[in-house]
């Protein structure tokens, strides 16, 4: 490996595999990313990484020599889950000791030898091996023209990569160039969109496990591409494609330049044998839209989009109607929204010492921005939102806050009180305000004097109608 020369970024996928070892060190998770093609004009090859190391440095043995790709970005995305059940694949389990039916054993993955908890249906005896379905899984993806490329195994790095083909112009699949990609919450769909206006959705992912069933040129592959039309005329660049976390059949598709009349679209029946999508611009300025996301809470229809003038929110895309949300981040242009999607506990092997008695401990670290959206501007960083029921906490991220407080909220979600939690530097008087995503004051509250230290305020919510909102103190 060597130190990567700096240059213009592209596509950045993270893994969430990091863990603390036995020793109290951490362990990066392995990412995947790409830099310009200039100024050394290198190939894909070149250009294209995974590093265990957070890019100080990264493995030579990545893309397959057939993968190539000349463009300034190349897309590339990542589908993870600690919980796969359609997983094909099985892990090696050794026994250590006798275990009795019922019993609870830890299984390491395949996938950077994650471990995950297992419980037996058999009795076995030390030193017995066991096949036992590998529950942990990920998807990288690989978009280049006319060709979509999957590997399964992306983080072993003991290695190179697995590339299977599974959509290409020569076997009616994607054509074209690829521009934007979006996975469905369970991996089994991916959605492709290309510069130039054609959306295509790859099925049965969820059971491609290897190349026989994974790449088109297989005669037993399984995996299948359609063609979506979008209605009218469209030559627009499809900027991004957003699958509803909690339903499949819902399907957001953003659309770029300018001079036109239509920039997003949507479907509600995504999985079925013709989706027809419908255009959501209603009162949208007619504008590129950059970027966009299904909001994934419960009951939940809002849609965010990134767009040349700022960040626009419907709460409820089936009506479509849109209000400006950028009363802190302006009317600048809004590249990238993204939301962090699922979950993962946290996971704590202990190690005991037979000498000594002391135990050690190999923690494998709970996802704490479950939920949190990403929004990165031109010009201005940035902003992370952290999701709650009740409310979501405004940072712009790198950016020191004057006199910041901290604060916490629970019960989150809530419907009548919530107490919100104040840790103060010093006696001081708090004003609590409460704003609507369109950067509205909706409810404020002043506390008073409180003591220096942790101080409890209720604050009661009942009045505001169910959705999100913005706290400020």
């Amino acid at each position: 490996a060597v130190f990567p020369d700096g240059t213009d970024g592209g596509s950045v996928a993270f893994t969430t595999l990091g863990y603390t070892d036995a020793g109290g060190e951490d362990v990066p998770s392995p990412i995947f990313y790409s830099k310009g093609p200039n100024p050394l004009n290198e190939g894909l090859g070149d250009r294209m990484r995974r590093s265990e190391t957070l890019g100080f440095d990264y493995a030579l043995d990545f893309l397959a020599g057939e993968i190539s790709d000349d463009r300034f970005i190349t897309p590339m995305a990542l589908w993870e889950s600690y919980n796969n059940e359609s997983s094909q694949v099985d892990a090696t389990w050794v026994a250590d000791k006798d275990y009795a039916a019922g019993d609870p054993i830890i299984v390491r993955s395949n996938n950077y030898r994650y471990p995950f908890n297992h419980t037996l249906d058999q009795a076995v005896t030390e030193g017995d091996t066991l096949m036992i379905k590998d529950i942990i899984s990920n998807k990288l993806i690989i978009a280049v023209e006319d060709e979509v490329y999957m590997s399964l195994n992306s983080v072993d790095f003991s290695g190179a990569p697995d590339w299977w083909l599974i959509s290409d112009d020569n076997h009616a699949g994607v054509a074209g160039m690829p521009q934007s990609l979006g996975f469905s919450a369970d991996g089994n769909y991916l959605w492709v969109g290309t510069d130039d206006g054609r959306i295509f959705r790859i099925s049965n992912l969820a059971n491609a496990y290897d190349e026989n069933t994974a790449d088109v040129s297989s005669s037993n592959c399984i995996v299948a591409t359609t063609e979506v039309m979008l209605p009218g005329d469209i030559t627009q660049a499809v900027t991004s494609i957003s699958v509803d976390p909690k339903e499949p059949n819902k399907v957001l598709v953003t659309l770029g330049n300018y001079g036109n009349q239509n920039y997003v679209y949507y479907c509600t029946n995504g999985t079925g044998d013709a989706p027809q999508f419908t255009s959501k611009q209603a009162n949208l300025p007619k504008v590129p839209v950059y970027s966009g996301i299904l909001e994934m809470d419960e009951g939940s229809d809002m849609a965010m989009l990134g767009t040349e003038m700022g960040v626009w929110v419907s709460d409820n895309i089936q009506n479509g109607e849109w209000y400006l949300a950028s009363a802190d981040i302006g009317k600048i242009p809004v590249m990238a929204v993204k939301q962090r999607t699922f979950y993962k506990p946290k996971f704590v092997i202990s190690f005991i010492d037979p000498g000594t008695g002391g135990a050690t401990y190999e923690i494998y670290h709970e996802i704490e921005n479950y939920k949190d959206i990403y929004i990165a501007t031109h010009g201005r960083g940035v902003f992370k939102y952290d999701v709650g029921a009740v409310g979501i906490d405004e940072t712009f991220m790198g950016q020191e806050t004057v006199n910041k407080l901290e604060m916490d909220v629970y019960p989150n979600p809530a419907t009548t009180v919530v107490s919100v939690e104040l840790n103060l530097p010093d006696r001081q008087d708090v004003r609590i305000n409460v704003f609507d995503f369109a950067g509205r004051l909706i409810m404020t509250r002043q506390t008073g004097q409180l003591p220096a230290g942790i101080q409890e305020v209720e604050l009661n919510i009942s009045s505001l109608q169910e959705g999100t909102y913005l706290m400020q103190c």
